[in-house]
């Protein structure tokens, strides 16, 4: 009988969360399934504290690995080379677990023949696990019936309306079998491969309007810690995927949105470089914005937002520039930049 899922967790120096993430999955509904769970060279006794807990609970459900540290997406490429599953599932390790998660994602895509289910999920707050944040994602203006090609889900991509995290979407194994995720990159890589697996091939999607993970944000984790150096990287990361595009012949048109989508990103990160007082960094961002600009393809609102955004950008005097965008933050109510 086939495997039906493979849900890939990879940890790293995780002794504080390892054996609440064993027993979420060992909880879960769903028989047809192996979790493999790959321990990336901790240093903290993570591996001794996971292989006790799974010995313990005599569940053939569980796959353990150890290996040499060599970071998050390498580690997830080789879940995907050793999985037996039909069907994959990522798993950030410090996230909490719902239930009948793996159930309701593989009931899902079962029932729709897609390739590939998206989901929403809750963002939860890291004291009690529970408690939602302020800041939700939901797909309630994006979701329906209708199944999506791969144009349609890229194109939700590149105007922010569908994020990358791996841990939202179920997708079938084969997706994977020339994409993975880029070892050289740690910070959006995740955003990278679902592009890759997108325009690879063409692929039937659909988009969930009901959500069952429960997303923890940790004071301690990398995207609630990203500075200038994450930003510089989410920046090559863009460029790599218009180039991706390129050189797949995709359609001009969605190569176009991409653009906007680069634009956005170098857009506010022009604004950060100002307000961390980052000449050079602004300087060499603001060389390229009025060209990225008449390049992209974007909606007319998006279009007059974005020349806004980049004429006051444009304010000689450095000082009242960086007043007027540090002002701009605290109306819009974001949190200070790092």
């Amino acid at each position: 009988m086939t495997l039906k899922v493979t849900v890939i967790v990879p940890i790293y120096n995780g002794r504080d969360y390892v054996e609440e993430l064993v027993d979420n999955l060992y909880n879960q509904s769903f028989e047809s399934v192996e979790f493999m769970i790959i321990d990336d060279g901790s240093t903290d006794g993570t591996f001794s504290i996971l292989e006790s807990r799974v010995k313990s609970l005599h569940d053939s459900r569980f796959q353990i690995i150890s290996k040499k540290n060599t970071g998050v997406s390498d580690t997830r490429n080789l879940g995907i080379v050793k999985a037996k599953g039909e069907y994959l599932i990522f798993v950030d390790a410090d996230d909490n677990i719902p239930k009948n998660f793996v159930k309701k994602y593989y009931d899902k895509i079962s029932k729709n023949g897609t390739d590939i289910e998206f989901f929403p999920f809750n963002k939860t707050q890291e004291i009690s696990k529970t408690k939602l944040t302020g800041e939700q994602i939901a797909y309630d203006k994006i979701s329906s019936k209708n199944m999506l090609t791969s144009s349609q889900l890229l194109k939700l991509i590149f105007d922010f309306s569908l994020p990358g995290y791996p841990f939202a979407y179920i997708s079938k194994r084969v997706l994977w079998n020339s994409s993975k995720f880029p070892k050289d990159i740690y910070f959006t890589e995740d955003l990278y491969a679902l592009v890759d697996i997108l325009s690879n091939t063409q692929v039937k999607g659909h988009i969930n309007r009901q959500g069952y993970y429960n997303y923890v944000q940790r004071s301690t984790s990398i995207m609630h810690n990203s500075g200038e150096k994450e930003e510089i990287v989410s920046d090559i990361v863009t460029k790599r995927i218009i180039d991706l595009l390129i050189s797949r012949s995709m359609d001009k048109h969605l190569i176009k949105l991409a653009m906007n989508f680069s634009l956005g990103h170098y857009i506010v990160h022009c604004e950060n470089a100002v307000i961390r007082k980052n000449t050079a960094l602004f300087l060499n961002y603001k060389k390229v914005l009025w060209n990225m600009f008449w390049e992209a393809e974007m909606p007319i609102r998006s279009r007059i937002n974005k020349f806004i955004k980049i004429t006051i950008l444009f304010i000689p005097s450095k000082l009242i520039l960086r007043k007027v965008l540090i002002y701009k933050r605290i109306l819009t109510e974001q949190e200070p930049i790092k």
